[in-house]
């Protein structure tokens, strides 16, 4: 679930741990770094942009078999969805021209935050996981059961639910 902070001034805040542990402490690190570097930048007076992305069938996630599994049958646990790379994308390219032109952009050091972290709030693309009422991480080894099972069902003929997923990797790979 999502943890509710006020503030001194009596601000509420949503914090959402958005982050797919599956992807292993050093991805963690590396984000959580770029996010400090992009805080560090606007206060130095820097414009910068920096978006948090929706789940989105990458490279990285189409080659590793767990995230691959993990990626397809996740949606089963509606509203969450992820997203295709080409989607992404473009809304990553539109978000980036907004980040640099748009005078009220959260990256222009100009525009005042309430907290640093509003920098990557301001524009994070949500993909269910915040409307989800579960939290990101805990659907991971059922998503895996879901695909497992899917995949074993198509090869023997029968329906499906996840008939609108492509298939993919072979089920002894998992």
């Amino acid at each position: 679930q999502h943890l509710e902070v006020r503030s001194e001034a009596g601000e509420t805040y949503h914090l959402c741990d958005g982050y797919a542990t599956v992807q292993g402490p050093n991805y963690a690190l590396a984000k959580r770094i770029q996010q400090w570097r992009a805080m560090v930048a606007r206060d130095a007076g820097v414009r910068t942009s920096i978006n948090i992305a929706p789940a989105t069938f990458t490279m990285s996630v189409e080659h590793n078999n767990v995230t691959f599994a993990i990626s397809r049958a996740v949606s089963t646990f509606e509203p969450i969805e992820v997203f295709d790379k080409w989607t992404t994308k473009s809304i990553m390219t539109l978000m980036l021209i907004h980040d640099l032109k748009h005078p009220e952009a959260a990256g222009n050091p100009e525009v005042p935050l309430a907290t640093p972290l509003q920098l990557m709030a301001a524009t994070a693309v949500d993909c269910g996981v915040w409307r989800a009422g579960v939290r990101l991480g805990t659907t991971g080894e059922v998503s895996v059961m879901i695909y497992s099972l899917n995949r074993l069902l198509q090869k023997i003929g029968l329906p499906t639910p996840l008939a609108d997923r492509p298939p993919s990797i072979p089920l002894a790979k998992l």
